[in-house]
C-alpha cells in the first residue's frame, strides 16, 4: 500500500479523534489516558494508526517471516478493500488472507478507559457552564452501557420531539425542561387534535350529503328497471298471441290434406311390413350359415396355434441346450485362464487370505451393534462397541469378556471411539459416543459415568472422528441436521460448523497424520490443522472435502447413485508430506469407489457386493513383499467382507458370514498380537486381527495371518 493511500485512509478515519463512530477504530490518545504504550503497542491498526476496533488479523503466507501480529480494524479493512480490491495492507500482493482475532478483541475490551465525552470536553477546553462532569472509569467493553444509561454528559432529546419540540439538553436537565415548558408541549399536542376534529366533522357532512344523492340515484334506477321489465313482459305476451292465431289458421288448412296423407301412409305401411318379413327370413338363413363357418374357422385356428406352440417349445429347448453348452465352454476357458494367471503371477500370494478364522465372539448386546473401536493402555487391550440397545460396552480384547457398561443415551448409539486426546495427555481410557438422541458423550472408564455432554446438534448424530493432528485434540461429528461440527476437546468449545451437504451426514474422516519429521510444523494455524482435511459422505449421494484450518469446502465428488455410507483416506497413496491423496468410499448403490483428491475425479469402481456397502478400509500390511499395499477391503449387508486389488480392479478373496448372520456393518484392523500365539512361542510379529460385526447382536474377533 502506498504512503499517499495510507495517509488518505488515516485522514478519513480520524474525523473525530476523541470519540469516533462505534464501527471506527478507537482514539489512541483517549486510550493512553488510562493505559501505557506497552499495553497497546500490539493493538494498533495498520491502516489508521489508532487502536483497532473489531480487530482482524492478517495471516497471509506472503509475509510469514515478519514478526508480530498484523491487526487492522474491521471498518478500516472494508474501506481499504473497497479502494484496493483483493490486495493486502501489509505488503503489496493479491489474495490477502485474514480472520477475526477473538483474543485481541477480548484484550481490547479489558482496557481501562474514561468517559469519551468528558475526554472531548477536557481536550477541547470547553465547559458546559454548569459544572457537569462524568467520572466514569471502567473497561472498554462496558462503555456502551455507560453512554446509553448513566452518562451525565450525554444529550437527550425532548420527549415531545415528534410533535415539534427540538430542544436537546443533558439528561439531568430534561425533567426541568418538561416542567417549565408544560403549556408549550400541551399546545403542540392539542392543536393537531383540534385540526383533526374539524377536518373529521367536515368530511362527515360531505359524506352524508353524497350518500343522500347516491340514495336518490339508486331509487331512480330501480324504478327505471321495473318499467323496463313490464314493457318486455307485455311485448312477449303480444308475440305469443300472434303466433297462436297463425297456428290455428294453418291447422285448418292442413286438416284436409292430412286425411289424404294418412290413407296413403297406411297402405304403404302394410306393403312395407310384408317386405320386411320376407327379408328377415332371408337374413336369418344367411346368419346361420355364417355362424357355422365361423365355428369351423375357430377350430382350424386352434389346431394351428397348438402346432405353433409345440414348434416354439422345441426351438427354445434347442437354443437353451446350445447356450448352456457355450456357457460351460466359456467357464472352462475362464477357469483355465485364471489358473494360468495364478501360476504366472508373482506379485500377490492369496494363501494368507484363507487363514482367517473366528477366535472370539462377544455377546452381551440385546440388539444391533452399530460401531466398534480398539485401544491399548499399560499392556491391556480393549474393545468398545455401541449398539441399538442404547448402551456402550467395553471388552477385554484378550477374551476375558465384558469390562464396563455405559448406560445413559436415550436412543441408538451409532458411533463409538476411544479418545486419543485423553490417552496422550492423561494416560487414561475415555470412550466417546454419538447417538440419535442428538448428543455426544464422554465416558470415564473408572466411574462408568458421562463427564461431558455436547448438545449443539439439532438432530441425530451418526458419526464422530478424532483429529490425527495435535494428539486428537479436535473432534468432528456428522449429523442428520446436514452439518459437520468441529469441537475442541480441551476447551469443550465448538470451533466451527461446516455447511454444504443437503441431507444427513453419514460418515466423517480426518486426513492421515503428516510425516513425523515435519510434525513440528503441524501446529501452524489457529487450531494447528494447517494442511489437514476432513472428508464426509452424505445421504445426498456426494462426498465433500473440507479444509480444517480455513473451514472452506475444497471439493465435491459426485458419482454414487445412492447414499454414501462410509469414507476412508487411503494409506496406499501417500504424498511426500504424509497426506493421503486417494479417498475410498462405499455406498448403498452396492459399489466401492476410489477418488483422486488432486484431480477431483473418480479413478476406479469395484462391483461385486449384492447389498449396501457399510464399511471400507485399507489392508494395513505393506512390508511382506507380496503387494498388499495395493489391497483394500469392504464389508456389506450381503454378509461378506471382500478384498480388492487396486491395480487390477479384481476381487481377490471373500470372507462370508455364517448362515445365522444378517450382514457386516463395521470392521477394523488391530495390530495386537494374539496371546495364544505367545503361548505357542511364535516369532511372527506381523499379525493382524480383523474385528467385524455381524448383524446378530454379536461382535466377533477374527484372526488373519499375513506373514
Amino acid at each position: 500500500m502506498s504512503r499517499k493511500e495510507n495517509q488518505k485512509i488515516k485522514k478519513e478515519d480520524t474525523t473525530d479523534p476523541f470519540f469516533p463512530e462505534r464501527s471506527q477504530c478507537f482514539s489512541k490518545n483517549w486510550i493512553l489516558q488510562s493505559n501505557n504504550h506497552t499495553q497497546i503497542s500490539e493493538l494498533i491498526c495498520l491502516i489508521c494508526g489508532q487502536i483497532a476496533n473489531n480487530p482482524i488479523e492478517i495471516s497471509c503466507t506472503e509475509h510469514q517471516e515478519l514478526e508480530g501480529a498484523f491487526l487492522v480494524g474491521e471498518e478500516c479493512l472494508k474501506r481499504f478493500l473497497n479502494s484496493n480490491p483483493n490486495s493486502c495492507p501489509v505488503r503489496s500482493h493479491n489474495h490477502c488472507q485474514y480472520a477475526k482475532s477473538r483474543l485481541a478483541q477480548r484484550y481490547i475490551g479489558e482496557l481501562d478507559v474514561i468517559c469519551p465525552l468528558q475526554f472531548t470536553q477536557d481536550s477541547q477546553q470547553v465547559s458546559n457552564g454548569k459544572g457537569i462532569k462524568c467520572n466514569f472509569s471502567g473497561k472498554l467493553k462496558d462503555l456502551d452501557d455507560h453512554l446509553n444509561s448513566s452518562c451525565s454528559l450525554q444529550f437527550s432529546k425532548c420527549w415531545f420531539q415528534p410533535f415539534g419540540c427540538d430542544h436537546t439538553c443533558n439528561k439531568s436537565e430534561l425533567q426541568q425542561h418538561l416542567i417549565s415548558k408544560m403549556q408549550f408541549h400541551f399546545d403542540l399536542v392539542i392543536n393537531p387534535c383540534l385540526l383533526f376534529f374539524f377536518f373529521f366533522f367536515e368530511m362527515k357532512l360531505k359524506i352524508s350529503k353524497q350518500w343522500e344523492k347516491q340514495k336518490e340515484a339508486i331509487q331512480l334506477n330501480s324504478q327505471h328497471e321495473k318499467l323496463k321489465l313490464e314493457m318486455q313482459s307485455q311485448k312477449k305476451k303480444d308475440e305469443e298471441n300472434l303466433t297462436f292465431l297463425k297456428e290455428n289458421l294453418n291447422l285448418k288448412k292442413d286438416s284436409k290434406t292430412e286425411a289424404k296423407k294418412k290413407q296413403t301412409q297406411e297402405n304403404g305401411n302394410q306393403q312395407m311390413n310384408e317386405n320386411t318379413q320376407t327379408y328377415s327370413q332371408i337374413i336369418q338363413s344367411k346368419e346361420s350359415q355364417l355362424l357355422q363357418k365361423e365355428i369351423e374357422m375357430k377350430e382350424i385356428q386352434k389346431k394351428h396355434k397348438q402346432e405353433i406352440i409345440k414348434l416354439q417349445a422345441d426351438m427354445e429347448a434347442k437354443l437353451m441346450e446350445k447356450k448352456n453348452a457355450s456357457q460351460l465352454c466359456n467357464a472352462n476357458k475362464n477357469e483355465e485362464q485364471n489358473e494360468c494367471n495364478n501360476r504366472s503371477s508373482s506379485t500377490v500370494n492369496f494363501d494368507w487370505f484363507y487363514s482367517a478364522k473366528t477366535l472370539k465372539t462377544f455377546t452381551r448386546h440385546s440388539s444391533i451393534v452399530w460401531s466398534i473401536d480398539y485401544s491399548s493402555l499399560d499392556g491391556g487391550e480393549f474393545l468398545c462397541s455401541g449398539s441399538k440397545d442404547k448402551t456402550i460396552r467395553v471388552w477385554d480384547f484378550a477374551g476375558n469378556g465384558q469390562l464396563k457398561l455405559f448406560d445413559g443415551h436415550s436412543d441408538h448409539v451409532y458411533c463409538v471411539k476411544f479418545s486419543p486426546y485423553h490417552y496422550h495427555n492423561y494416560r487414561c481410557l475415555v470412550v466417546c459416543s454419538a447417538s440419535t438422541d442428538r448428543t455426544i458423550r464422554f465416558w470415564d472408564f473408572d466411574t462408568s459415568e458421562a463427564f461431558r455432554v455436547l448438545k449443539e446438534h439439532t438432530n441425530s448424530v451418526y458419526c464422530i472422528q478424532f483429529s490425527s493432528f495435535t494428539g486428537g485434540r479436535y473432534l468432528c461429528s456428522g449429523s442428520n441436521d446436514a452439518c459437520i461440527r468441529l469441537w475442541d476437546v480441551e476447551t469443550d468449545q465448538l470451533a466451527h460448523v461446516f455447511k454444504g451437504h443437503t441431507n444427513t451426514v453419514r460418515c466423517v474422516e480426518f486426513s492421515p497424520l503428516h510425516n513425523v519429521k515435519n510434525r513440528t510444523s503441524n501446529s501452524i494455524g489457529i487450531i494447528g490443522g494447517n494442511g489437514y482435511t476432513i472428508c464426509s459422505g452424505s445421504w445426498d449421494n456426494t462426498i465433500r472435502l473440507w479444509d480444517v484450518e480455513t473451514s472452506k469446502e475444497i471439493a465435491v465428488f459426485e458419482g454414487h447413485e445412492n447414499v454414501v455410507r462410509c469414507v476412508k483416506y487411503s494409506r496406499n497413496e501417500i504424498a511426500s508430506d504424509g497426506s493421503g491423496n486417494i479417498i475410498l468410499s462405499g455406498s448403498e448403490d452396492k459399489t466401492v469407489r476410489l477418488w483422486d483428491i488432486r484431480s477431483k475425479r473418480e479413478i476406479h469402481m469395484f462391483r461385486g457386493h449384492t447389498n449396501y456397502v457399510n464399511c471400507v478400509d485399507n489392508l494395513p500390511i505393506v512390508n511382506n513383499g507380496i503387494g498388499n499395499a495395493n489391497i483394500i477391503c469392504s464389508g456389506s449387508w450381503d454378509n461378506t467382507i471382500r478384498f480388492w486389488d487396486i491395480r487390477s480392479g479384481r476381487e481377490l478373496h471373500m470372507i462370508k458370514g455364517g448362515g445365522d448372520d444378517g450382514g457386516i456393518y463395521c470392521f477394523l484392523f488391530s495390530s495386537a498380537v494374539n496371546k495364544l500365539d505367545a503361548k505357542n512361542k511364535t516369532n511372527e510379529s506381523n499379525k493382524h486381527f480383523c474385528l467385524h460385526y455381524i448383524n446378530d447382536n454379536k461382535t466377533r474377533k477374527n484372526k488373519l495371518d499375513v506373514n
